[in-house]
């Protein structure tokens, strides 16, 4: 393995710590304010943080901004929605089916996108084949989702 791999699955792994945090946070405060404004004010609140941080990195320079092509903030504001929602939707479902539970079915999802999204070549890297080892490591985490369920 290379050290290009072990970068990113060290890094993918300080990230999904990250998302466990975040989701835990998130679903603590779905028990206080509406789902969906949990994910709102974190995108807002979050989103706000990081302009300001990238406006004093670059100098206050929002020329770079003008030299996106047009297309770009429309996917901007795809992924922002789609943000809000994955904030929501955690927020709302780790209270009903415990963090544990939650964070497997989040990564699970997350596999079959990435799968898809590998076997057509959508990523950026070279195209990866859904092949029948990699279906057969989506059926192990069909018993892991079911035994960390709650019962009852």
């Amino acid at each position: 393995m290379n050290w290009f791999v072990i970068v990113g699955a060290v890094t993918a792994l300080l990230v999904g710590t990250a998302v466990g945090v975040q989701s835990t946070i998130g679903a603590r405060l779905s028990l206080t304010i509406n789902p969906v404004m949990v994910g709102l004010f974190t995108a807002l609140i979050g989103g706000s943080a990081a302009i300001l941080l990238l406006l004093i990195i670059d100098g206050g320079s929002i020329n770079r901004f003008r030299q996106w092509p047009s297309n770009t903030w429309l996917l901007l504001l795809f992924n922002g929605l789609v943000g809000v929602a994955i904030i929501a939707g955690i927020a709302f479902s780790y209270v009903r089916v415990g963090v544990a539970a939650g964070v497997v079915l989040l990564v699970c999802g997350q596999m079959l996108v990435g799968a898809i999204a590998d076997h057509f070549g959508l990523g950026g890297s070279d195209r990866i084949t859904l092949s029948w080892e990699r279906l057969a490591g989506f059926a192990l985490m069909v018993p892991a989702i079911w035994l960390l369920l709650p019962k009852g």
